[in-house]
């Protein structure tokens, strides 16, 4: 029962706190109105000061918070995506649609955008309440613009700040650089402030006005302009003065008076410094409504009484604080466990009070919170885990994904799918087909097989339904088949290709057997001639099919090499050796280099042998009777070079692009003198074999002057 009387007839914490303090402060009320007529009076010129200097110091945080606020909104544009491209391209309508809501929402006075030479290649300036497109400024001409563009740091770090003279108005520059994302500069973005609106900004800021010079003593701007006409000449001599007593290191200049307007202002100076640099001065001017009267008569008196009232107040404060602040102070540390991330702590109060009630409340939801972190951590790696294996598939999946909703809008795509698409966009047939794509005809439910960028793809639509049935969207999966389909077309040239040229060597063989099983009984020595010319031609036909075996071992990529060191000179002499017989009954002259054991590479002999054979055959095939081939080699301590040239009937400039494509013939091979059978793979597989070797390639010729062929080669080459 005491108990509950004792509860019931607690004082709340209401009364605790008000009835005390309103019976000392109404004993301080009354001594106050007293007191405050005769000793405040005394301390107002102190005040005063103070406020001076509260206000200078609000100016200069201010600016300061300008700074933090410009340079985020110019992290901001330097990020968003697309700027870095728009400028790179100087595409001026991209800047503008990227920036030009940034710019309203931020409430900008001006924005420039700059390239990598300085020029400004688009602007945006607010004039009365409009935003435009404004004209062009000297940037390239800025110091801050220079230092951006070649990757100045300070202290501050890679943004810089210009005090601009721009039509007719002093305009304060914040300017920062735009990167790609290796980090190379393409240009740079510099947002402006008129200087009197930044004046304004400061006094409203500091409740006070405010005049900033620069640093040869001109007014930049006033807030006093705003109210009435100054002596601007009277403003700038003060700010000599001042500049002079910051020179000695001090935060601020002497406190001076000042009378504008037949009104009185104390006046303080301040550096005017932007981002650490110094751009002139910056005063502060507050108005003096009266002076205080010296009251020195019962003084003393009233100084003892108003302190034995403070002492009460310091009595009665200590006593009722104490019985409020510890609960509370209890409470703040274990909200600063607890927001450090230790969910043990517990306020746990026992008062019956209203501080208690809070504290029992704090502590029961703290119990909840750590019960809901506890779901909310499991749902969140659980969510985590499933998110990183969808994108650890879509990231696998080497054909274009793209996942569209119920109203055909893209909501999920793959690294392939971003690059198919930025090649779409110049094209208009395959921008086409990609839009009859999203109209999800019923035939894409269906393997269809379709062109785009000269390219075949297999596309193949999904519905995606939720476990409830309900229909959320399609998924669209593009499968390449450009090189399942040239692979058919070649198989169907080659096969063309080979039923024709087989059938020559193989026919001339055929019938030198027959020749020579009928005339074998007469003539054994003319039968053996025969047999020769049908051995020829079966080896001619033995190397058609090589080529082609070759030719599927590239395509397949199956090409192996035995690497080992070469001497390329004993590998002319074994070519030109197999060709000795070739080279007479042509009448072709062939100038080698002498034997030198030094021209050596690393790579397949037998590889290198085959390639240089290929444009060694060719340069004597397509050559007259009583031509030349001269081949000669040049070798540096990185690569060497083997140059094959002839005196043959040239290649017209038309073909000379196409004699490395597969399956190519020029007209030469079927022309007169100089017409060979062939499958027009030779200097495809030539080529192939010495870009194995990490090496190139190269054909210049002239009509009826010749070929030259030159094969570089690197000395040491490894094979990956």
């Amino acid at each position: 029962m005491p108990f509950r009387l004792a509860r019931m007839y607690y004082p709340r914490i209401n009364v605790r706190i008000i009835l005390p303090f309103l019976l000392v402060l109404s004993l301080v009320a009354i001594v106050a109105v007293f007191v405050v007529t005769r000793l405040v009076a005394g301390s107002i010129q102190e005040r005063l000061n103070n406020q001076l200097i509260n206000s200078a110091q609000s100016a200069q945080d201010t600016i300061v918070e300008y700074e933090d606020n410009t340079l985020a909104i110019l992290r901001l544009m330097a990020f968003t995506e697309g700027v870095s491209t728009s400028i790179t391209n100087a595409d001026s309508e991209r800047l503008d649609t990227l920036l030009r809501g940034i710019f309203v929402n931020e409430n900008l006075y001006d924005l420039l955008v700059f390239g990598n030479n300085g020029e400004t290649m688009f602007r945006l300036s607010r004039a009365s309440n409009d935003v435009i497109q404004g004209n062009s400024l000297p940037t390239q001409t800025w110091a801050s613009v220079q230092a951006v563009l070649e990757g100045n740091l300070d202290d501050q770090g890679d943004k810089f700040v210009d005090l601009i003279a721009n039509e007719n108005t002093d305009t304060l520059y914040i300017v920062a650089p735009v990167r790609e994302a290796d980090e190379t500069i393409v240009g740079g973005l510099a947002i402006g402030i008129p200087m009197q609106e930044f004046t304004q900004l400061l006094g409203t800021q500091a409740l006070s006005n405010i005049s900033i010079f620069s640093l040869d003593d001109r007014v930049l701007a006033s807030t006093f302009n705003l109210l009435t006409e100054i002596d601007h000449d009277q403003l700038r001599l003060e700010a000599i003065t001042a500049k002079t007593a910051l020179q000695t290191e001090e935060t601020f200049s002497p406190i001076e008076e000042f009378t504008i307007s037949q009104l009185d202002y104390q006046l303080l100076f301040v550096a005017f410094d932007v981002r650490s640099k110094n751009f002139g001065t910056l005063s502060v001017a507050l108005g003096v409504d009266f002076v205080a009267d010296q009251i020195s008569v019962s003084r003393n008196s009233f100084i003892l009484l108003f302190s034995g009232v403070i002492i009460a107040i310091t009595l009665v404060g200590l006593w009722v604080a104490r019985s409020i602040i510890q609960p509370i102070f209890q409470m703040v540390d274990t909200t600063r466990a607890i927001r450090s991330g230790d969910l043990s702590q517990r306020v746990r109060l026992e008062s019956r009070d209203e501080l208690g009630e809070l504290g029992r409340s704090f502590d029961h939801m703290t119990d909840t919170l750590v019960e809901r972190n506890a779901e909310i951590s499991t749902l969140y790696q659980q969510q985590l885990k499933e998110t990183a294996q969808r994108d650890a598939v879509l990231t696998s999946i080497n054909d274009v994904v793209i996942v569209m909703d119920r109203e055909r809008k893209i909501i999920l795509h793959n690294h392939a799918a971003d690059v198919l698409m930025d090649k779409i966009l110049n094209d208009e047939p395959s921008l086409k087909v990609f839009a009859d794509i999203a109209t999800y005809p019923k035939q894409f439910f269906s393997p269809q097989t379709l062109p785009i960028l000269e390219r075949y793809y297999t596309i193949l639509a999904t519905p995606v339904r939720l476990d409830s049935g309900h229909y959320v969207g399609n998924v669209f999966v593009f499968h390449d088949i450009t090189d399942i389909i040239a692979a058919e077309k070649l198989k169907d040239e080659m096969i063309l290709q080979l039923s024709h040229e087989l059938r020559t060597p193989l026919t001339a063989a055929r019938g030198y057997a027959e020749i020579s099983k009928m005339i074998a009984p007469m003539n054994m020595e003319s039968a053996g001639d025969y047999i020769t010319k049908s051995v020829r031609q079966m080896g001619i036909l033995g190397s058609m099919i090589d080529q082609v075996i070759e030719v599927s071992l590239i395509l397949a990529n199956k090409l192996t090499l035995d690497v080992e060191e070469v001497n390329i000179v004993h590998v002319l002499y074994r070519i030109y050796k197999d060709h000795e017989e070739g080279l007479a009954t042509a009448d072709v002259t062939v100038n080698l280099p002498d034997p030198d054991d030094s021209f050596v590479v690393i790579g397949d002999a037998t590889r290198l042998q085959q390639a240089i054979e290929n444009v060694f055959r060719n340069a004597y095939y397509y050559n007259l009777a009583g031509g030349r081939v001269d081949v000669t080699i040049q070798q540096s301590p990185d690569c060497l070079v083997l140059l094959i040239a002839d005196t043959g009937v040239g290649i017209e400039p038309f073909e000379q692009k196409k004699v490395f494509e597969r399956m190519y013939r020029g007209k030469s091979a079927d022309a007169g003198p100089t017409d060979h059978r062939g499958l027009g793979v030779g200097l495809y597989i030539a080529k192939e074999i010495i870009e194995r070797h990490q090496g190139s390639i190269e054909l210049r010729s002239q009509v009826d002057v010749g070929t030259e062929v030159t094969i570089t080669l690197p000395t040491n080459f490894e094979e990956i």
